[in-house]
């Protein structure tokens, strides 16, 4: 008999969003956070765009969940 399991990959849920900043949350199974960041900053880049990532929440310092807010900064 084989055995199949769903693992969860990333769920990503945006709580907030203006015209210059959005904060999400990020959860993950793999607790692969930095990886996420890392992610926007790269998009950041790679759009040429000028952004300051903030980790306003994060499972590993007492939080409930990854929660990211991304500023883009006006040149």
């Amino acid at each position: 008999m084989k055995r199949i399991v769903f693992i969860k990959l990333a769920e990503f849920k945006f709580l907030e969003e203006t015209e210059s900043s959005t904060t999400f949350q990020y959860e993950s199974s793999r607790k692969l956070y930095q990886f996420c960041e890392g992610l926007v900053i790269k998009l950041a880049v790679h759009t040429v765009q000028l952004m300051q990532v903030f980790q306003i929440g994060c499972e590993h310092q007492s939080g409930a969940k990854c929660v990211l807010q991304v500023n883009e900064l006006v040149a």
